[in-house]
């Protein structure tokens, strides 16, 4: 049985819109990406025969969390903004590691609205959801 050590560093990756990183992030770990359908269904018939039923829906969502008082959630709602003034709010958005292999991209990607806005006694956060039309995914390793 070998072992091996790899990196595991939250600073490498990397949240695009629109080629633009995107700081003020809650925490590393407050990315989520997911397809909205699974890839594979299956259907069982009366006696007992499965078949596999492949999706060729590739929608997805990127969820992540910002601080209240970042400069990005300006140009978040200004995609919004555009959205409901004419429907040009789209734009690409990407997840990368760049100490491995994972690349999650799409384009004509749309906010799926306004996040909730809570006041408190402390700063807060938004928590913001892209719609994908086309989500490539590929949850790779680390590289070092």
């Amino acid at each position: 049985m070998s072992g091996f050590f790899r990196n595991y560093d939250p600073e490498r990756y990397v949240l695009t819109i629109n080629g633009q990183p995107v700081q003020g992030l809650v925490t590393a770990s407050s990315i989520k990406v997911s397809r909205v359908t699974k890839l594979f269904t299956d259907v069982v018939g009366l006696q007992g025969d499965v078949v596999d039923v492949r999706s060729q829906d590739k929608r997805g969502r990127i969820v992540f969390r910002t601080m209240q008082q970042a400069p990005i959630n300006d140009i978040l709602s200004s995609f919004i903004l555009a959205d409901e003034t004419n429907g040009s709010g789209t734009f690409e958005a990407q997840l990368e590691d760049l100490n491995g292999t994972t690349l999650h991209h799409g384009d004509n990607a749309r906010l799926e609205g306004y996040p909730d806005d809570a006041r408190a006694a402390t700063a807060g956060e938004f928590e913001w959801t892209v719609l994908v039309p086309q989500l490539e995914m590929f949850d790779g390793g680390a590289t070092s």
